[in-house]
């Protein structure tokens, strides 16, 4: 059986494509993932602001539509006089309450039937307090300049949330978009680099190699002399301690 070599050029060539490609895909992989949640932001973000701009569209044009103030102040002056006749009417009736019940010696059924009337008219003059109350806040909301803002009170509220999170996304979503595509560039880019000059380790190792071989080299040549007189020296020591031991040996 043959036996398989793997420290060959062709497999070495062969396993740096493969990483070099691998390098690109996650590249390419990474800037398109990133890329499209960055765009989905841009989109996402540019139907908030849309939507903002539609939702003051529509309270201008609520402003814009409530009632002038010469027409509030008008039901305002109205409906006084009606609770001011009322207030009158009733105080009438108070006074003819208490003569029939002076005339009839106590409680009687036209005693009963007045009082009725004015309960009568009391409900009718509470209804008109409540307009008046009403027609005064309109008219302050005119002159203050909220106009129509709060005449249909949580009715524009929903109206304008529905139009800003429409589908239920918002500004902070977008943003999220923004910063998680971003992220995954950056990340793609850091591992697709460094599998790439995992590949190409051989080149980097020979051009640092280059880069110190000059000066190694220079460094040898100029120490070379020294060591060589230094290890002659040495040697003739050496040597000149063996002839001296050998005589006195003899």
């Amino acid at each position: 059986m043959e036996k398989k070599e793997y420290l060959t050029e062709t497999n070495y060539e062969k396993g740096k494509k493969t990483l070099k490609l691998i390098s690109l895909i996650v590249l390419i992989g990474g800037l398109l993932i990133g890329g499209s949640l960055i765009t989905a932001g841009i989109v996402k973000s540019n139907n908030v602001k849309k939507n903002v701009n539609e939702a003051m569209d529509d309270l201008s044009n609520t402003s814009n539509n409530s009632r002038a103030e010469k027409d509030i102040q008008k039901d305002i002056d109205d409906t006084k006089r009606e609770m001011d006749n009322l207030e009158s009417e009733i105080s009438s009736l108070e006074t003819k309450k208490f003569q029939i019940f002076m005339e009839d010696n106590g409680l009687s059924d036209r005693y009963a039937t007045i009082e009725s009337e004015i309960k009568t008219k009391e409900n009718e003059l509470s209804d008109l307090k409540d307009k008046y109350n009403k027609y005064t806040s309109e008219l302050y909301e005119t002159q203050s300049g909220l106009g129509g803002l709060t005449q249909n009170g949580g009715k524009i509220f929903d109206t304008v949330t529905n139009k800003v999170f429409r589908g239920g996304f918002s500004a902070i979503d977008a943003t999220a978009l923004y910063i998680f595509g971003g992220f995954i560039i950056v990340v793609s880019c850091i591992i697709s680099l460094a599998i790439y000059l995992f590949a190409r380790r051989r080149e980097v190792l020979a051009f640092t190699t280059q880069q110190v071989m000059p000066i190694t080299q220079e460094k040898i040549d100029k120490m070379a002399p020294t060591v060589g007189n230094a290890a002659s020296e040495l040697a003739k020591g050496i040597r000149k301690g063996w002839e001296e031991g050998k005589k006195e040996d003899k």
